[in-house]
């Protein structure tokens, strides 16, 4: 069995046996961008919700958020600005993945 194979089905019997697993998968998720919502909220805007309001909309205690915000601060090291030259190397390196996509997509159509 292929690798990727191996890994598909590794996955399958645990979101099938292991309900929590899959749970913890979309926590981590739903964790990730409500923290990037959060810290883009408060740099771009002088007038932001407070973190008491974002915890009662996300459906978490405010202790919780708190954390979320404190990790994902931490794990980007504080590192919230990007300057123009960084945001212009990631713009073009989406374009030309997006570019190598669609020509991919294309070439296997015309099969």
């Amino acid at each position: 069995m292929s690798e990727s194979r191996s890994q598909w089905t590794t996955n399958s019997y645990q979101l099938t046996h292991y309900p929590q697993v899959r749970y913890a998968q979309l926590i981590t998720g739903f964790r990730l961008v409500l923290g990037a919502i959060l810290l883009t909220a408060k740099f771009y805007n002088d007038v932001y919700y407070s973190n008491l309001n974002l915890a009662h909309i996300a459906g978490l205690p405010l202790s919780d958020l708190n954390q979320i915000e404190s990790e994902f601060l931490t794990t980007i090291d504080y590192g919230i600005f990007i300057s123009p030259e960084e945001y212009q190397r990631f713009e073009l390196g989406l374009q030309s993945h997006s570019t190598s996509q669609t020509s991919t997509r294309s070439s296997s159509i015309n099969m």
